[in-house]
């Protein structure tokens, strides 16, 4: 407790736990999280007027507070808010969530209510997480957005190909089955993450980010990804996983900084991973011939044909052990 400075509160009515006549001003342990379990919006509005709260940097709307479907009209009294939390379902109030144009982080978990457009407005936004929920039309219009987290959600909206300033993207669990063909418009892309994902293809502008660092991309169990850019050239990338149902690998394929590559799992073949960094290599399908020198990789998982593993010679064979099965027929 005495890692927190010393605030002042005002005791509020009613309030269980807390006897003390209304106007009191008691000295406590002033926290930097608050959440508004048991805050009705008339309290919370006490709360941050009485100035206890002016240091707080996160802010959580609980699911338990279902009353509280607005902010406080005196919610930029929170200079030092750094996050907001919003998991109440029946929140309402993105018009005034907006205004908070300095906040660098916003998340919101099981939000119905679909953002409406003109999000652009928070300027400070860095990170922003939208898990079930609907995303804002006018997404790309955010200028210094670095982090962002869609998950569980129906539709894509195509201005995101305008997050140029966008560094890091995780859209799991997601029903949307498009990028936007525009999609390598997001120069700043270190990382892409779609796992679990009714994705049918990427659209030929991924296959040249030119910053992109560490893609995942995995079908949710249906082997829906089935095409690839016909040519992939990341020069940065460190790890390449690309898991889903389609047969034909890229005929360009540069990726000379690679250490790690998982894919699978219908090609037949697949170009030389040349790389002098690989240290992981997981092939999940029926290759018609393995590369000999992948016997080098220290973390190796690697499937072929039976045929394909037949024609290695038998001290190959040995080289590999266990880590090359040929079972796919």
């Amino acid at each position: 407790m005495s890692d927190f400075p010393q605030g002042v509160a005002v005791a509020l009515p009613g309030q269980k736990g807390v006897d003390t006549p209304r106007g009191t001003r008691v000295t406590w342990w002033m926290p930097s999280n608050l959440s508004t379990d048991a805050v009705d919006p008339n309290q919370l509005s006490e709360l941050l007027e009485s100035g206890a709260f002016d240091a707080t940097t996160t802010l959580r709307v609980s699911s338990v507070s279902s009353k509280l479907t607005h902010l406080p009209p005196n919610i930029e009294r929170l200079t030092a808010l750094d996050t907001l939390v919003i998991e109440n379902p029946k929140f309402t109030d993105f018009e005034r969530t907006y205004r908070l144009h300095s906040l660098p982080n916003l998340v919101l978990r099981n939000v119905r209510e679909p953002m409406p457009e003109g999000i652009g407005a928070m300027r400070g936004l860095r990170t922003l997480k939208i898990h079930n929920g609907v995303a804002p039309a006018d997404l790309g219009s955010l200028p210094a957005l670095e982090s962002l987290a869609l998950i569980g959600i129906k539709a894509l909206p195509d201005s995101v190909s305008q997050l140029r300033t966008l560094q890091h993207l995780k859209l799991d669990s997601n029903s949307f089955t498009r990028l936007p063909e525009d999609f390598g418009n997001l120069i700043s892309l270190v990382e892409l993450h779609v796992s679990f994902s009714k994705l049918k293809g990427l659209p030929e502008s991924v296959g040249a980010l030119p910053k992109l660092e560490v893609i995942v991309v995995s079908s949710a169990g249906t082997k829906a990804l089935k095409k690839l850019p016909s040519e992939i050239r990341w020069p940065n990338a460190r790890v390449v996983d690309l898991q889903g149902g389609y047969a034909k690998f890229p005929k360009v394929f540069e990726v000379p900084m690679v250490e790690e590559v998982l894919l699978g799992e219908d090609f037949r073949s697949m170009p030389p991973l040349t790389s002098e960094r690989l240290r992981k290599v997981w092939i999940n399908a029926p290759l018609d011939s393995v590369d000999a020198r992948l016997a080098a990789v220290p973390h190796l998982r690697l499937s072929c044909t039976k045929a394909a593993y037949a024609a290695l010679d038998e001290e190959t064979r040995s080289v590999f052990g266990s880590r090359l099965t040929g079972g796919w027929s």
